[in-house]
């Protein structure tokens, strides 16, 4: 037995240390593969908690825009109410328009603020029409009223805006512009 380990001692390396090297080196492949399995399954859960953030923004959308449609139809029945009270001034058409306008406040329907003189914006109003004047993209006249829910337009506000005035050519002044072939 005694002949057997020198034998084995004989190739430099005994046995016991050949197996040492051979567990080291499972155990330091075992070790980068639980750390990359490890890395996977964070990424893993945080891919699904943005996830679960996302779908919970997405229904806070949902919830708070899926009456939008229902909404748009409203406020044209909201203006032609208003503008039977205006003719009529029946107390029980009163009541029902203040009561519509409740309805449409609480479902987080506001009026866009549009006055005569402010600077034209087309993403909350509509030209309906240009006017000359001595200012210009200026509002002049408000049509209709415009709506928003959140920051969705659910109907821009219709308006007239201003141009400024173009001065009309001199009678004499439009040939100046042709070249004259005789030079």
């Amino acid at each position: 037995m005694a002949e057997e380990t020198e034998k084995e001692n004989e190739g430099g390396v005994d046995k016991s240390e050949r197996i040492e090297d051979q567990g080291e080196a499972e155990i330091s492949a075992l070790k980068e593969q639980i750390e990359d399995l490890t890395n996977k399954w964070k990424r893993a859960v945080a891919d699904y908690q943005n996830l679960e953030k996302r779908i919970a923004r997405d229904r806070q959308d949902w919830q708070k825009f899926s009456n939008t449609i229902l909404l748009s139809k409203l406020i044209p029945l909201s203006d032609n109410l208003e503008r039977a009270v205006s003719h009529s001034r029946d107390e029980g058409l009163e009541l029902i328009t203040k009561d519509l306008k409740k309805v449409l406040s609480s479902e987080g329907v506001k009026e866009i603020e549009v006055k005569i003189g402010d600077p034209f914006n087309p993403h909350l109003e509509e030209c309906i029409e240009t006017v000359e004047d001595g200012e210009d993209e200026k509002i002049v006249e408000v049509v209709a009223k415009g709506y928003i829910i959140g920051d969705r337009v659910l109907r821009p506000a219709e308006v007239k805006v201003s141009k400024k005035k173009t001065r009309p050519l001199d009678p004499g002044t439009e040939n100046e512009t042709e070249v004259s072939d005789s030079i």
